[in-house]
Parts: structure tokens; C-alpha cells; sequence
């Protein structure tokens, strides 16, 4: 109980005297809904004062050495959205890589939650228990309303107390609090920096056409160029060749279908 209290009091400071507080998640989760076994993300809910940004973990070295590389190039991939938003609000920009650019969404995104009596210990804490359907998918949130703050993973925020578990009623997704940490230095645009590009803004509708097309023809910009006035590398493979395009799109398209399983299931696209 002494441990509780004391990292409670440390919550609390954090909060009120931080400009920035980090919350870590253990994320499994899965891309292919029938895969047996979980990949797995380290991810960080960074608060900013009223904002919030929720990555990779990975983003914070990768930002890093950005910052010390004028190549103009990065090294940063990851295929779930990067999200921004002012601190308990439902109103969320969504960031993503696509295209060989980068290009950011507004969605809004309100969570209605059904608050239940059920708690459980969840370390020093107690938590309870809530669900909502968001997204295509039955939801369960474990929240402890001794750690005053509203928000929660992904956009999984608005309940009374910061969520420490999450995940889906299939067990696609998995998000688990790992620790609290209070960074000495801190990028509050990571979310934009990261691909040392600057996002576009474009409507969702735009964004959805653009994952069709890159599916339907990933490659597009070299299929009008003439053989040996190019070359790219696909998976270690090189390309110099129309028809080793047109091998390496259908082994790309093969992969999109398999592996679509999108943590917002209503926004899945039907490859074929």
C-alpha cells in the first residue's frame, strides 16, 4: 500500500509539475487476424501540457539521430497511425507514411463508455472495468481512477482515470502499461519530425483512394520509365525490369491482403 500511495504522489507531480510525462504501453497485436502468435510494440502516450501524442517508442532514437543526420533521409517505418490531439478532447489527427510521403487526417472520434462495478488489481492498483464498441470492435478498458488524467492508448480516452489495459474482445490487440517516465528533453512535434518530412493535410476520403491506388499499383512511377534508366530495391531484391515490377506488386498485394487487420476495423478495405 506504501509503494501505492508513494507512486501515486509521483503520478501527481508529474502531472502538475512536468511538461512532459511519458506513459509506456507494451502493445501486442496482430495484422493477420488467424496468426496464432502476436508481433509487439513498445508505444508512449506523451503528455505536453494539453496535448497529447501517442508512437512508437522507437520514433524518440530515431528522432535523435534525425536530428544529427542533414542527409534529408530516414530510416522510420511503422504501419499503424501516429495520433495528436489536445489533451481529453475527441478531435484526433492521424498520421501516416504512404506513397512515399506523409500525410495527416483530422477524425472525431468520441468514445461512448459503459462504466461497470467490476475491479481488479493491475500491480499496486485497482482498476475498473469499462467497454464501449469502437471502430468495428467490442472493446474492454481497465482504468484507475487514482491516476487523474482522461486519456488512455490510440484514441482510447474519457474515462474518469488513466487506462493501464486495454484490448479487444478477439485479442487482436493488447496494450498493457508498462511504467511512468519523466523525459529531461523532449520533441512535442515528434509525430511530424519523424520522417523529416512535413505531413500533408488531406481529407480521410482522400487518404482511403490513395491506400487503393497504392495497392492496385504500388510502383506506378517507374512503369512509364524505360528499362535500365532505373532501379530499386524491394525486400532485398532488386528491380530493374516491368516484369519484376509486376512480380513484386503481386507479392506486395498478397501480403495487404493477409495482413489487414486494421486496430479500426470499420475502415478496412476490401483487397481483391
Amino acid at each position: 500500500m506504501k509503494k501505492s500511495i508513494q507512486f501515486v504522489l509521483l503520478f501527481v507531480s508529474f502531472v502538475a509539475f512536468s511538461q512532459t510525462t511519458r506513459f509506456i504501453y507494451d502493445f501486442k497485436y496482430k495484422t493477420d487476424s488467424t496468426a496464432t502468435s502476436y508481433q509487439s510494440e513498445s508505444m508512449v502516450l506523451e503528455l505536453n501540457n494539453d496535448e497529447i501524442q501517442f508512437y512508437e517508442q522507437k520514433a524518440i532514437r530515431i528522432d535523435s539521430l534525425n536530428a544529427l543526420n542533414n542527409n534529408g533521409s530516414s530510416s522510420y517505418t511503422f504501419e499503424f497511425a501516429k495520433i495528436k490531439r489536445k489533451l481529453s478532447t475527441s478531435t484526433n489527427k492521424n498520421y501516416y507514411f504512404l506513397r512515399g510521403d506523409y500525410w495527416v487526417y483530422e477524425s472525431n472520434d468520441k468514445i461512448e463508455w459503459k462504466i461497470e462495478n467490476e475491479t481488479k488489481k493491475i500491480g499496486d492498483w485497482t482498476a475498473q472495468r469499462a467497454t464501449t464498441n469502437f471502430g468495428g470492435r467490442k472493446w474492454i478498458a481497465w482504468f484507475v481512477a487514482s491516476l487523474p488524467i482522461s486519456e488512455g492508448p490510440h484514441k482510447f480516452n474519457g474515462l474518469p482515470g488513466l487506462v493501464v489495459e486495454l484490448y479487444d474482445t478477439k485479442d487482436n490487440f493488447i496494450y498493457k502499461l508498462l511504467k511512468i517516465e519523466k523525459p529531461k528533453t523532449t520533441n512535442t512535434n515528434i509525430v511530424e519530425t519523424v520522417f523529416k518530412k512535413n505531413p500533408v493535410s488531406i481529407p480521410y476520403k482522400k487518404f482511403r483512394e490513395m491506400q487503393i491506388d497504392n495497392y492496385n499499383d504500388p510502383y506506378y512511377q517507374f512503369r512509364s520509365m524505360r528499362e535500365g534508366t532505373w532501379a530499386i530495391n524491394v525486400g532485398g531484391q532488386k528491380v530493374t525490369t516491368h516484369e519484376g515490377l509486376n512480380k513484386v506488386t503481386r507479392d506486395l498485394q498478397a501480403y495487404l491482403r493477409k495482413n489487414n487487420n486494421p486496430i479500426e476495423l470499420d475502415k478496412v478495405i476490401s483487397y481483391k
